[in-house]
């Protein structure tokens, strides 16, 4: 992935079948998850100063999931554009792992 974005349509498979998001609505990115201090992180690759912890993977997942939707609705509504960067390179021992964050609801 470079820092560069375009519109694309997402699909996600949920437990009612295949869900479609529309350009726009849902962004997918890398993450790292890390052990610190007895809890999961996960710090984004590509989004600068997105990052989320937790006491497990899951909580850590949703935390990053929240603080970028948070971010990119935010930089949307001001009409700016998302601040995509270049992967950071993973910490030592991480893990990496991929989001999708879902802006509104599917189509």
């Amino acid at each position: 992935m470079t820092g560069k974005t375009r519109a694309a349509r997402f699909l996600e498979l949920g437990p009612d079948g295949w869900t479609t998001y529309p350009p726009g609505t849902a962004y997918r990115f890398p993450f790292y998850l890390t052990v610190e201090g007895g809890q999961t992180v996960a710090v984004a690759a590509t989004l600068s100063g997105v990052a989320g912890r937790g006491a497990n993977p899951d909580e850590a997942v949703d935390a990053i999931r929240r603080a970028a939707a948070a971010l990119i609705r935010e930089r949307k509504q001001a009409g700016l554009r998302i601040p995509w960067t270049e992967p950071t390179p993973p910490p030592p021992g991480g893990l990496t792992r991929w989001v999708l964050v879902r802006l509104t609801d599917p189509a």
